[in-house]
């Protein structure tokens, strides 16, 4: 089972800047360069700088509303994105951070045509939002050889999709369907 976790990905600053940048705009990232100081420095390492990281729109004018200009509060156990229906409704631009299936060079995937199926509330009366407990992903993913892939993409009635997304169910949606053909030898004795 392939995974994403804000805590555990190597890329995380770059994974979680890009897609706040792509649906909400920012510039770069920065932390103070030390605590006796308001020199501001890229931030390179947020997992062992901050405890908490807040993404938010630049004011138009100073007199702005701090509370409403956070898009999005990163800390342990908390990814707190204020605006789950764009982030659901422009999934595709998060897809370009997801890379955990490379690490898996012999295995391939079918194309990703559906939202992030993780990690969905289990709350019946917020089943069309995401729990704010950890980055949106693509989990319990389909992962074949090259010749397994062969064969699925032979088959014109494949599907990779997750199912119950207008149903609170968790977060275990994917299913590949495809045909599954056995052929037999048998030896004579």
């Amino acid at each position: 089972r392939i995974t994403d976790d804000t805590d555990l990905r190597e890329d995380s600053t770059e994974s979680t800047q890009s897609s706040i940048c792509s649906t909400d705009g920012c510039g770069d990232l920065l932390t103070a360069s030390s605590q006796h100081t308001n020199e501001l420095k890229p931030l390179t390492d947020f997992r062992r700088t901050v405890s908490a990281i807040e993404f938010r729109r630049s004011p138009d004018n100073f007199t702005s509303d701090i509370s409403t200009s956070c898009v999005l509060r990163i800390e342990k156990k908390l990814f707190d994105y204020f605006n789950h229906k764009r982030l659901l409704n422009e999934w595709q631009g998060y897809l370009e951070d997801d890379r955990e299936a490379h690490n898996f060079p012999y295995l391939r995937e079918l194309n990703i045509n559906f939202p992030p199926t993780y990690p969905w509330s289990e709350n019946p009366d917020e089943s069309e939002s995401l729990m704010k407990t950890r980055a949106p992903a693509w989990c319990d993913r389909v992962l074949m050889n090259a010749r397994a892939l062969e064969i699925v993409k032979r088959d014109k009635f494949a599907k990779y999709d997750s199912f119950g997304k207008d149903v609170c169910m968790g977060d275990h949606k994917v299913n590949d369907i495809f045909s599954v053909f056995f052929s037999f030898s048998f030896l004579k004795l």
